[in-house]
């Protein structure tokens, strides 16, 4: 099967297919192990078994054996297991949730 358009959950998301498009979860984003992805990620916690092809903005990014990026990442923190693909920019920032309790910390 094949969604094409932008797509959004408040909660965790399993992806086995194809999807072409923006994807957005508050909490995971996960592929199965077959299909693909065109299109941008963005989930505080995302897991890629299949090829994606666009950016990924998350806390954590873990790509698995068998996973391929292609494109821009943006994370707070990454995993690649041995077979894992990733061909593009990487730029590593704070989990967000931290950043904020810790700037919170310091305010009080």
């Amino acid at each position: 099967s094949v969604i094409v358009g932008e797509l959004a959950v408040s909660d965790h998301l399993l992806i086995d297919g194809r999807v072409e498009g923006r994807i957005r979860a508050d909490l995971q984003v996960s592929s199965g192990r077959t299909g693909a992805v065109q299109g941008g990620l963005s989930a505080r916690h995302v897991i890629v078994c299949v090829l994606v092809e666009g950016s990924i903005k998350a806390d954590r990014l873990e790509i698995v054996a068998g996973g391929s990026i292609r494109g821009d990442i943006t994370v707070g923190a990454l995993t690649m297991e041995p077979g894992a693909h990733f061909t593009g920019t990487s730029q590593f920032r704070r989990p967000a949730a931290r950043a904020d309790s810790q700037a919170a910390g310091r305010h009080s």
